[in-house]
């Protein structure tokens, strides 16, 4: 049995060039939509390692010093 994504391609197919376009379109704007929260979580949980390695390397130096 064909997956999901390879059904609605077919259904696709089936339908009116306009209305395969407009849904394409809104599966596009969607996976942009997607793609930018996915961007900004990368990006916080970058920044949240990085204030973590610099908090422990800010931590051993401080001990150093003692």
């Amino acid at each position: 049995m064909p997956n999901r994504a390879t059904h609605l391609f077919r259904e696709c197919c089936k339908q009116p060039i306009e209305q395969t376009a407009e849904m394409f379109y809104s599966m596009e704007s969607m996976l942009q939509v997607i793609l930018v929260i996915v961007k900004e979580k990368l990006v916080m949980t970058a920044r949240a390692g990085f204030d973590a390695n610099e908090g422990n390397a800010l931590a051993r130096g401080s001990v150093g010093a003692l």
